[in-house]
């Protein structure tokens, strides 16, 4: 006797998001910036013209074959920075030889007047010539919900005293003024880290975990110190309590 089962309905595909015109634009500005540096010391370095231009077309081609293929995880610096990656059009990553090939598909696109690159802005596929050439596709990340929240529990009094118009705002300052003064040296710490974070997120794609505690404890200090200026909550605040 057979018995009848319901099957699981099919899942519904994963739309593929392919990266548009501004978006990968945006993203060789960051790589020329890159690119920027070697060239500078090769025109330095080398005193022939066509000697340097060869030299830094070959870097191009090193960087850029590297970073597009599996080996650079399909990315480059600047596409890390944009959430891009370059995949073959079945979604599987490229090889170092499909990776050349797009290279010199960049190439011939650059030279014919800019055409093959502006070709991404009039196509529904959203590609460039070296894109139809190597079979390749910029995707881009899914859009996640915002990871951020902000909200306090709402207290089931509130302290009658504090909400005396002025009086309570000028007295909850002065009751802050030991977390404000702290908190002024430890901006300028925080600004210190973040003028070095913004490296290994540009080379691993990783917010390191150090800088995490210290920036994302920085704003939770300064977020309860005004949710309780303001009178949201009337529990005194404390300095990098994560889950305060």
């Amino acid at each position: 006797m057979a018995i009848a089962t319901e099957s699981a309905p099919a899942a519904a595909p994963v739309p593929v998001l392919r990266a548009g015109f501004w978006e990968r634009s945006l993203a060789y500005v960051v790589d020329g910036f890159v690119l920027l540096v070697p060239t500078i010391i090769v025109n330095a370095l080398i005193n022939n013209q066509s000697t340097a231009i060869g030299v830094n077309l070959l870097i191009s081609l090193a960087y850029f074959s590297y970073f597009w293929s599996s080996a650079g995880g399909g990315q480059t610096l600047g596409m890390r920075v944009f959430g891009l990656r370059v995949a073959k059009d079945d979604g599987s990553p490229l090889s170092i030889v499909v990776a050349i090939v797009r290279w010199f598909g960049l190439l011939v696109s650059i030279l014919a007047l800019g055409i093959g690159v502006f070709w991404v802005a009039f196509t529904t596929e959203k590609k460039g010539w070296h894109d139809l050439i190597a079979g390749t596709s910029v995707l881009m990340k899914e859009p996640q919900p915002y990871p951020v929240q902000v909200s306090w529990e709402t207290p089931p009094t509130n302290a009658r005293f504090f909400a005396i118009p002025l009086i309570g705002i000028l007295a909850r300052a002065i009751l802050l003024i030991p977390h404000l003064v702290v908190l002024y040296f430890v901006g300028i710490c925080v600004f210190a880290a973040v003028l070095v974070l913004w490296i290994p997120v540009l080379v691993n794609g990783r917010y390191p975990a150090w800088g995490y505690r210290l920036v994302g404890g920085y704003i939770r200090w300064q977020a309860r110190l005004t949710a309780y200026i303001y009178g949201v909550t009337d529990r005194y605040p404390t300095p990098f309590d994560r889950f305060g």
